[in-house]
């Protein structure tokens, strides 16, 4: 029980610095060098510090580009996240802050290429990995098995989306990312604890924007 809280308690002080700190290195960067992307510098510095923390607990992290069925996988999450945006528009109101439209191209591209890398390292190559004497306890979610370890980082994952409120996005949309965000989480758990390879999370996590970024331009 004691190690299960230190478990805990350490992987969110964790999280927290590196969000906290990845921020605040972007935020000094991208102040006086405004050419580059709003995102980029934070990314680095997930994945930067995502490695060392790997490299710190031994944790294994297989990155094999082999996975079966990738063209139905991606297809699936394409369509899935699409349709998820469609039901969070109708059940929640519309707002325009939170539009793709009010980033530039270049944000747009960072958003599209290098989230992924970043996020999965950070969520996916260290966190999850760190949670996963906790595969064990699974259960049922629409009829798919998922795991204590892939259901709290994907939780985790969506909350820290809550941080785009800081770029100026109200709350209501902020909560639209944060929902859609944590289904991006928990659908790259998924596939990272099924096929054990990080290509897995980053190719969803890329197929996963790619569908919000179309959404957005086709809806908004």
């Amino acid at each position: 029980m004691f190690k299960s809280i230190k478990i805990h308690i350490t992987s969110l002080l964790l999280l927290f610095f590196i969000v906290v700190a990845s921020s605040i290195i972007n935020g000094i960067i991208v102040s006086n060098f405004q050419l580059i992307p709003k995102g980029l510098v934070m990314q680095l510095c997930f994945v930067l510090f995502s490695y060392l923390l790997i490299k710190f607990y031994n944790l294994e992290i297989n990155y094999s580009l082999s996975i079966p069925n990738l063209f139905k996988v991606l297809s699936f999450t394409f369509i899935l996240i699409f349709f998820i945006l469609f039901i969070l528009d109708i059940i929640i109101p519309n707002s325009n802050s939170g539009s793709i439209s009010n980033f530039s191209t270049k944000d747009v591209l960072t958003i599209l290429l290098l989230n992924g890398f970043g996020e999965e390292f950070l969520f996916r190559g260290f966190l999850q990995n760190y949670y996963s004497e906790f595969k064990k306890y699974q259960f049922n979610l629409l009829k798919i098995k998922i795991s204590y370890s892939v259901f709290i980082t994907g939780l985790l994952f969506g909350f820290m989306h809550f941080a785009i409120m800081s770029y100026g996005v109200d709350f209501i949309s902020a909560l639209k990312i944060v929902i859609s965000a944590t289904f991006v989480g928990l659908l790259s758990g998924y596939y990272y604890e099924k096929y054990n390879t990080l290509f897995a999370p980053i190719i969803i996590h890329f197929t996963c924007n790619l569908s919000s970024i179309l959404y957005s331009f086709l809806i908004g």
